[in-house]
């Protein structure tokens, strides 16, 4: 998906005096993964809080809610896991 980008800070990354336009699926991945459900007014339901869940023992709860909402922003899940521990996505948009 092509989008506005933002920096680490959530600002408009600015080039030419104009918002820069890229492929934004990882910036889309990291929104979905720190939102909390309820952080934004006009999708309550989206997110992961990943956040929340940083000392859990068993991550299958955590993989389970990102497929579910990266599937439903759009994007096709080929797969979310725990790898050496680190998250790694694999999910694109069609």
């Amino acid at each position: 998906m092509r989008d506005i980008l933002l920096d680490d800070n959530g600002d408009v990354v600015i080039t030419d005096d104009i918002g820069y336009v890229a492929d934004s699926t990882l910036q889309h991945q990291r929104d979905i993964l720190v939102t909390a459900k309820g952080h934004y007014k006009s999708a309550p339901a989206v997110g992961v809080d990943i956040a929340s869940q940083v000392n859990e023992s068993n991550p299958e709860q955590l993989l389970r809610t990102a497929r579910l909402e990266f599937t439903r922003d759009g994007m096709r899940v080929n797969a979310v896991a725990v790898v050496n521990g680190n998250l790694a996505v694999e999910a694109y948009y069609e």
